[in-house]
Parts: structure tokens; C-alpha cells; sequence
């Protein structure tokens, strides 16, 4: 019998066919299976059912995870009818307990990224890979969500620490959408766990104490002298499989060692990697930029990637002061693989183009990730990532202060390809635009950063979230807080325009937004000339001091719709929109705090069924192998 049932004789009260019974009062006898229509009876232990029949009642189950509470680091789960803890990351099973985790052994995983969800339709939105680990087989008693590497196809990789040595462990993988729902998991696979490596300080193939120094053999080298670059190069790599110490942080030598000057002269740089070197390990380095000027950008920068650089460069660990300059350059095809990490940036005293990383064409897997980056003092062109394509960005922490004209977190002229999520961004200052795909930018993924936009000077300020032009096309937008209110004349996310930039002319088009918070003091969305196809659903646009949405008195837009979205407005109509402007809302749309004001020609309410696009999980991932 349903619990449902169970319960329901356990209050006193279950329905008949045409009349009830108390099964809390004896009654005569009457047999299991017996009829009793009305009142009839039943036999002890029996009562009458819904269905008009004698019938055995059970108290439900008791709940075996009701008294588990995994030490608040896990959740209970049965296997087979045995409550489990499943534990955070850090975290293992113990009796019942989340303890965390103690030993020192690890095992590589790899795995192949889903390119589809389960019903085959293409793989837009995966949010993370979750790692399943325990010590038994299909009993796993600790998981792992692991965010990074999601927007590329390829062969993925994790290594799994805190295990015991020589114990076999085992583990599967699954695929996480932004919104929770998971996929397969893919083949379960076991490994022993091993110790790590011992972290000691290798043996250096030469000590660097001067510059102009070229490297042409594969090996480590550590510089143990303060450099300055000056009409080329202090340190040139022409060689791949190179390990570069800068002296600062590591191996006991404290965090206030030698430095690197670079740019002291014009056109000069701190560290040159040569066309066609790969795996490169740059870490430890104090880069400050000199005192002088310099007059060609494309050559000064505080590390400059050559054209055609392999796969396996990484750069952390670093500290970088820059004025007028950019600390890593960029320049021409490769760099699949590489690694920008745990780097701390400060852009202070310049006048224009400073940027953390600036690329003119990067490889696939490119990422930059756990990096600090403040600007303060300075004015014209800002940037932390400036024309990169394929990259990945996340986790980065950005900050831009003041004095900024034009200040970008991620700027693109026909770029193609980035994807932008789980960074947190905040600009104090007038004509910031944390995200800017410009000019024929393609295929951005922006999801789940947050912004704050806390500036609140002039009333010309033109700082916008997510603004989108001259032929930008094909972006998913998701997941993300951008907060405008304290900015005058300012807008979360701004859409339209055909003005020819450097990258081509043409309006913007085909863009997805969706599960986002956009808050603004004037307009949480403006759109701002003409564009076609902008497809909005679950969003929350607030106008605090003004419209929500600023529709203009712009013709030649298509194709813009909302679906189960919120306007809200303090002050004023929710909605502004123009004689020209043609969109569609369904019936499931919210407007708070008032009408649509303007024009309304164009405009069609609860015109549309209240559509969703389609939920499909994502498909399992496959090859996962251990080592």
C-alpha cells in the first residue's frame, strides 16, 4: 500500500466507496479483502480502504537519513537501504561523518567533455564536471564539482588529492548544467593513489645575473639579480621545456627579491618567448615597468609571446606594476594549453592601452584564471583581456578604481570564442564596460560573474555591463549579477547599434539571456539602435531610479522577446519604448510599478504561450581514465 495511504489511516480517517471509516475504533470482523461499503467492518489490524475493500495498513518506513547530518559537510544518500554520507570537497566519510580529509595521496583523472545533452540536441550550457570518489565501488562518499574546463571539447583533467596512499579508489564522472540538472555518469574507473612528488627546489641548469640573457637549451634557470631590460630583451627562451624563476616566493627565498624593469627604454621588453618554443614555466618574477616612455605598443610588454608558441606555457605567480605597457603580449597563432594563473596585477599611472593579457590570436584551452587585477590612477584605454580568441577566463578577481575613459574588463574586435564566467568584477569609475564584444565578435560565453558598477559621478557616465555592437552576434549571457544602481546614466546590459568600428559595421543579432540579475539606476537593458533577435527568458531587469527597459524610437529591430521576465521600477514605468520598436512578451512577463509609457504600437501582450526552452540533461562523459 502507497505511504500515502499509511499516513492517512495513521490520522484516523480513510475514505470509503460511499461512506468512512475510523480505524482508530475496533470494529467486528471482517476479512482482508472483504468488502465494506459504508460502514462496514474489518478486522483488527485491517481498515477500510479507498477502494472499498479490508485491507493492512503499515506505518511508513522510518526515514534512515533523518538522523544523519554528515557534520553539515555532506549529504546523506542510501545505498541499497543503508544511509551514506556523500561529503564535501575536503571532506570524507566516516561513520556516518563528513571528517576532513587527511592523507596526502592523489590520482590523476581524464576525462572527454559531453558535446551533447541526452537527447542529442547540442551541449550549450555546462556548468561543471562532478567528480564521484570513495573507496568501495558504486559507494562513493565524496564529490567534487569542478568548474573550470567547460567550454571546450576535448580531453579534460583533475587531480584528486587528500587520498591515502596505496588504497584503490574509485571513481565517476558526471556533467552539471547551469541549472542543476545532471547527467549520466560516465564509466566508473579505480586507481591506487600515489604520494606526490616531493616540491624541492631543482637543480639549476645556470643563475641568471644579467641581462640580455638568452636561453637556448631546455633546462631550469633561476635569476638571482635584479634585471633591467633596455633596447631589447632582458631574458630571451628559445628553447622549449624551460622552467624560468624569478626569485620572488618560492623555495625559502621570501617574496622580496630581485625585480625585472622592463620598457626602461623604448620598444624593450622584460621576457621574450621565441616563434616555436613550448612548454615554458615563467613564476616568481617582481616586473616593474621604467620610467620611460615608449611609442610602439605592439613591442612592449612585460612578457611577449611570440608568433607560433607551442602548446604547455604557463605563467603564474607573478607580480606585475604596469604603466603604459601591457604585462603579457600576445602576437600571432599557438599557445594551445596555456596557462595565465595566481598572478597579482596592478595598472597604476599610465595614460592608455594598459592591459593584463592582450592577444591578437590565441590557441584553444588558453586560460586565465585566479588572477588579482586593480587599476587605479590612470586614464584612457583599460583592459584585463584584449582581443583573445578561444580563451577561458574565470575566477579572476578585477577591480577598476578610478579615472578611467575607457575601462574594459574583456574587449573584442572580431574575436571568436572566449568564454568569461565566475569572475568578480567591480569598476568605480566614469565609461566602464566590463564585457564589450565589438565589431563582428562572435560565440562569447558570460556566465555567472559578478558585477558592480559603484560609480556615481557625472551625469555623463556611459559605463554598461554587457555592451554589444556593430555586428556582435551569437552570445549566451546567463547566470549573472550586474549592479548598476549607484551610476548616473548608466546600464547593465546595453544592445544595439550599426556605427562601423574597427571591426565592421552591421547591427548586432542572435543573442540568449537568460537567469540573469540586471540592475540599474536609469535602464537595467537599453537598446540602443538597431538590432534583431534578442531572446530573453528568466531575468530580472530592475530600474531603480528610472525604466527597467529603454526601448527607443529605433527602426529596423526583429525578433526581441521576453519570456517569464520581470520589469521593475521605483520610480516611474517599468518599460519606455518608441513608435518604432517592435517586441513580443508572453503572458507569463511581470511589469511592476506601472505601464508601459511611450508609444505602444508594436507591442503585444500575452500574444504567446508561455514557453521555456526545452530541459535536456546533459550526456555522460567518456573515456575517463585513471593514473
Amino acid at each position: 500500500l502507497s505511504p500515502v495511504l499509511a499516513v492517512v489511516a495513521l490520522a484516523g480517517v480513510l475514505s470509503g466507496g460511499t461512506g468512512h471509516v475510523d480505524s482508530a475504533v475496533p470494529r467486528a470482523v471482517g476479512s482482508l479483502g472483504r468488502p465494506c461499503y459504508g460502514n462496514g467492518t474489518c478486522d483488527a489490524g485491517l481498515a477500510c480502504s479507498s477502494a472499498g475493500i479490508c485491507a493492512v495498513f503499515d506505518s511508513p518506513p522510518a526515514d534512515p537519513c533523518a538522523s544523519v547530518g554528515c557534520s553539515g559537510h555532506g549529504v546523506c544518500a542510501l545505498v541499497g537501504s543503508a544511509p551514506s554520507c556523500l561529503c564535501d570537497d575536503g571532506y570524507d566519510a566516516l561513520d556516518l561523518e563528513c571528517l576532513p580529509i587527511a592523507g596526502d595521496g592523489q590520482v590523476f583523472l581524464a576525462w572527454r567533455r559531453p558535446t551533447t545533452n541526452s537527447d542529442v540536441s547540442a551541449l550549450r550550457d555546462l556548468r561543471s564536471h562532478r567528480i564521484y570518489v570513495g573507496s568501495t565501488s558504486g559507494v562513493y562518499t565524496r564529490v567534487i564539482d569542478l568548474y573550470e574546463d567547460t567550454a571546450y571539447p576535448g580531453m579534460l583533467e583533475h587531480t584528486v588529492t587528500g587520498l591515502t596512499p596505496g588504497t584503490t579508489y574509485y571513481f565517476a564522472v558526471s556533467a552539471v548544467d547551469s541549472e542543476g540538472h545532471e547527467g549520466e555518469r560516465a564509466a566508473e574507473v579505480s586507481h591506487a593513489a600515489t604520494e606526490p612528488p616531493a616540491d624541492v627546489e631543482p637543480t639549476w641548469t645556470a643563475t641568471i645575473t644579467s641581462s640580455h640573457y638568452t636561453i637556448s637549451a631546455a633546462g631550469s634557470y633561476r635569476v638571482a639579480a635584479s634585471l633591467i631590460s633596455s633596447g631589447g630583451a632582458a631574458i630571451t627562451i628559445n628553447a622549449s621545456n624551460v622552467t624560468l624563476y624569478g626569485g620572488n616566493g618560492f623555495y625559502g627565498d621570501g617574496a622580496s627579491g630581485p625585480t625585472l624593469t622592463f620598457s626602461e627604454t623604448d620598444a624593450s621588453n622584460g621576457i621574450v618567448l621565441g616563434g616555436g618554443v613550448a612548454s615554458v614555466e615563467i613564476f616568481g618574477f617582481r616586473f616593474v615597468r621604467g620610467a620611460a616612455q615608449h611609442t610602439t605598443l605592439a613591442s612592449c610588454a612585460a612578457v611577449r609571446v611570440g608568433s607560433g608558441v607551442g602548446e604547455g606555457v604557463r605563467i603564474h605567480h607573478n607580480d606585475f606594476r604596469l604603466t603604459q605597457s601591457y604585462a603579457i603580449g600576445v602576437y600571432g597563432q599557438g599557445l594551445e594549453g596555456t596557462r595565465i594563473d595566481a598572478n597579482t596585477v596592478a595598472i597604476e599611472n599610465g595614460s592608455t592601452n594598459l592591459d593584463f593579457v592582450r592577444g591578437e590570436s590565441t590557441g584553444e584551452a588558453f586560460k586565465v584564471y585566479d588572477n588579482t587585477i586593480t587599476q587605479s590612477g590612470t586614464s584612457g584605454y583599460v583592459g584585463a583581456f584584449h582581443f583573445v580568441n578561444n580563451g577561458e577566463f574565470y575566477r579572476n578577481t578585477i577591480t577598476l578604481a578610478a579615472d578611467v575613459d575607457q575601462g574594459f574588463v574583456a574587449q573584442g574586435w572580431g574575436d571568436t570564442g572566449a568564454y568569461f564566467h565566475d569572475n568578480v568584477i567591480t569598476t568605480a569609475a566614469d565609461h566602464c564596460r566590463p564585457f564589450n564584444p565589438d565589431g563582428g565578435t562572435t560565440e562569447w560565453l558570460i556566465l555567472h560573474n559578478r558585477i558592480t558598477m559603484a560609480y556615481a559621478g557625472s551625469s555623463g557616465n556611459t559605463s554598461r555591463g554587457v555592451s554589444m555592437r556593430y555586428d556582435s552576434h551569437h552570445h549566451m549571457i546567463g547566470f549573472n549579477s550586474i549592479d548598476a544602481s549607484s551610476g548616473n546614466n548608466s546600464r547593465a546590459i546595453r544592445f544595439g547599434g550599426t556605427d562601423a568600428g574597427p571591426g565592421g559595421g552591421g547591427e548586432p543579432h542572435d543573442v540568449w539571456v537568460y537567469h540573469n540579475t540586471f540592475r540599474s539606476r536609469d535602464a537595467a537593458l537599453e537598446f540602443y539602435g538597431a538590432g534583431r533577435n534578442y531572446y530573453s527568458w528568466n531575468n530580472l531587469y530592475d530600474g531603480t531610479s528610472s525604466w527597467a527597459v529603454l526601448m527607443g524610437d529605433v527602426a529596423g529591430n526583429s525578433g526581441i522577446s521576453f519570456n517569464h521576465d520581470v520589469m521593475t521600477s521605483t520610480d516611474g514605468a517599468p518599460v519606455s519604448k518608441g513608435a518604432s520598436f517592435s517586441v513580443d512578451w508572453t503572458s507569463c512577463d511581470s511589469f511592476v510599478a506601472g505601464d508601459v509609457s511611450g508609444d505602444t504600437v508594436g507591442i503585444t501582450f500575452g500574444s504567446r504561450p508561455c514557453e521555456l526552452p526545452a530541459i535536456a540533461t546533459p550526456a555522460a562523459p567518456t573515456a575517463l581514465a585513471a593514473q
